[in-house]
């Protein structure tokens, strides 16, 4: 019996630092991700491109009701934590890990806007990593209402939406 003990032990301790190493691979490779795509395109000069659309919209004149409404539903803790949210991330991840499919996402409004503005729409944990660093990035630079600007001007609402401002 002691020696089934000992296996196990040394069996969960492979097993901790295969997981910890592949963690470290993602998280370096996701950082390189991250450090490339910013440096083609700072945060600063992709948001002034978006701020001077024609079709871009002020958050002052959008109903306060529809920015609830958005906060609601996008991310309810928006003004409480930093770029990402962990408690939606880890609902995320076992939601994910019992339906064994990518069902439930756990991104913030700040983490979205970063991948909407310089990634693509991949499911990758690479590009997840790059997405958080460039979210903290964000949430450094701007104000929450700044980001929240520039998620309502990104985000697709369906064709027939037209702001009567």
């Amino acid at each position: 019996m002691k020696n089934i003990l000992k296996f196990l032990f040394k069996l969960f301790i492979i097993i901790i630092a295969i997981a910890c190493s592949l963690l470290g691979i993602f998280f370096i490779s996701g950082y390189s991700y991250y450090k490339r795509t910013i440096s083609d395109n700072t945060i600063k000069e992709k948001f002034d491109k978006i701020q001077k659309s024609d079709t871009y919209v002020q958050l002052d004149d959008l109903p306060q009701d529809f920015l609830d409404a958005v906060i609601s539903i996008e991310d309810n803790r928006f003004y409480n934590h930093p770029a990402i949210d962990i408690t939606s991330i880890v609902r995320a991840v076992f939601v994910n890990i019992k339906d064994n499919n990518f069902t439930e996402g756990g991104s913030t409004i700040t983490q979205q806007v970063a991948k909407n503005v310089f990634f693509t729409q991949e499911k990758k944990l690479t590009r997840k990593v790059a997405e958080m660093f460039t979210s903290f990035d964000i949430e450094e630079k701007y104000s929450k209402r700044e980001i929240l600007e520039i998620y309502v001007n990104i985000n697709y609402y369906g064709s027939r939406i037209l702001w009567n401002i």
